[in-house]
């Protein structure tokens, strides 16, 4: 009987703690850490000033509101690899230091 109970409970409180905006935030802070190499909250520049009065979940909202309303990890990265920044990473060879850039796509 126990174990039933539990397994209803994982039931209704997995889908509901996708949804909430802890791990919206958390899901964007990992997905930017690893892709863009910064945090959401970080200037574009990668500098380490964060600017006075700045919320430190504002850069992360739009992608919070997703997660919110049924978004996944796979909408997150798909806005994430289509973007500009992304891309100037790509062409900076940011990635890989440059040299397994120049070997594989002979730049």
């Amino acid at each position: 009987y126990l174990h039933t109970d539990i397994a209803k409970l994982r039931a209704t409180l997995a889908p509901f703690l996708l949804k909430t905006q802890e791990y919206g935030f958390l899901l964007t802070r990992s997905l930017f850490y690893r892709d863009l190499r910064r945090f959401p909250y970080t200037p574009l520049d990668s500098s380490a000033v964060i600017p006075a009065g700045t919320s430190s979940t504002a850069a992360a909202q739009p992608f919070m509101n997703l997660v919110a309303s049924g978004g996944t990890a796979e909408d997150i990265l798909q806005i994430i690899l289509v973007s500009p920044e992304y891309f100037g990473l790509a062409r900076q060879k940011a990635f890989w230091g440059g040299s397994r850039w120049k070997i594989s796509f002979q730049v």
